[in-house]
């Protein structure tokens, strides 16, 4: 073999060896999850670091008329307590038929937080929209 061809072969070899590594690196990142998890307590506190993001995070759920939101607490729930609260955006989810078997229920709930949009009279803080996720959470 002379020295062309080695070097041929060298610049296929590091290039492979490229590849390799980045497929790799792809695989790794695809195990990432594409969303912040955190508490309720942290979007109610610190709201414009989660704004426009896909959160999940977890409370208690109330599904009534006007007032379709997620709690800190059982308390802030049957107190009404909005403050300690944000509001779901129910709309786009394919299965609404499972709202009132986690309906006063803690539950996980994973989706876009929107730090502007406070749901019925604004009186919540914040809202989670485009809910991919929503289940009873032990």
């Amino acid at each position: 073999m002379n020295r062309t061809t080695r070097c041929i072969w060298g610049g296929a070899g590091l290039a492979i060896s490229f590849c390799v590594l980045l497929l790799i690196s792809l695989a790794e990142a695809s195990d990432v999850p594409n969303y912040v998890e955190c508490s309720i307590i942290s979007l109610i506190s610190v709201p414009d670091r989660f704004d426009g993001k896909m959160v999940q995070t977890y409370g208690v759920a109330v599904f009534e008329q006007e007032r379709t939101a997620l709690y800190a607490s059982k308390e802030d729930a049957e107190k009404r307590v909005n403050m300690n609260a944000i509001w779901l955006d129910i709309r786009g989810l394919s299965d609404s038929s499972k709202l009132s078997n986690v309906n006063g229920s803690h539950v996980l709930v994973k989706g876009i937080f929107r730090m502007g949009s406070a749901g019925h009279l604004s009186i919540f803080n914040g809202s989670i929209h485009d809910i991919s996720r929503l289940e009873r959470w032990n």
